[in-house]
């Protein structure tokens, strides 16, 4: 098992904060001209990244993990406002660039380190299987309503 299965939590974090707890309201907010509601909306969705990645992975004195994935959140996401891409494209391009900063933190920080027995809070069938229905279901659902508006 190693540490894959730190990969797979921070994967599952991720599908959390972009499609699950992530509002209609807050995605427009972080859209919006007001610089004030953007930014907060930002900040808002960049801290329940850096929570869930932390409560995900359960190493508690591990402050690296869960600032990596909030501040490049911030600013992935940032980059993105700036493009105003709200289509398949910028999606796929916002997705991807999530996803690579999750596998090299993941590489940088856990791929060559044992990790604690404490810190596994389910068995990693329980987090794959998780990971791969939030995956399916929560990302499904975005484009549809991509190809629907095309």
């Amino acid at each position: 098992m190693g540490t894959a299965i730190i990969l797979i939590k921070l994967i599952a974090a991720h599908l959390v904060g972009d499609f699950i707890l992530q509002t209609d309201k807050l995605c427009a907010d972080k859209f919006s001209n007001n610089k004030a509601f953007r930014y907060r909306a930002l900040s808002v969705h960049a801290l329940v990244h850096a929570a869930l990645a932390y409560l995900f992975v359960a190493q508690w004195n591990n402050w690296a993990v869960p600032l990596v994935i909030g501040a490049s959140h911030f600013l992935i996401d940032l980059v993105k406002t700036h493009f105003k891409r709200k289509d398949l494209v910028g999606f796929v391009c916002d997705q991807l660039a999530h996803y690579c900063v999750i596998v090299v933190l993941w590489l940088i920080v856990f791929a060559n380190h044992d990790y604690s027995q404490a810190a596994k809070i389910l068995s990693a069938n329980f987090w794959l299987i998780a990971t791969t229905y939030i995956a399916v279901l929560s990302p499904t659902s975005v484009l549809i309503k991509s190809f629907m508006h095309l």
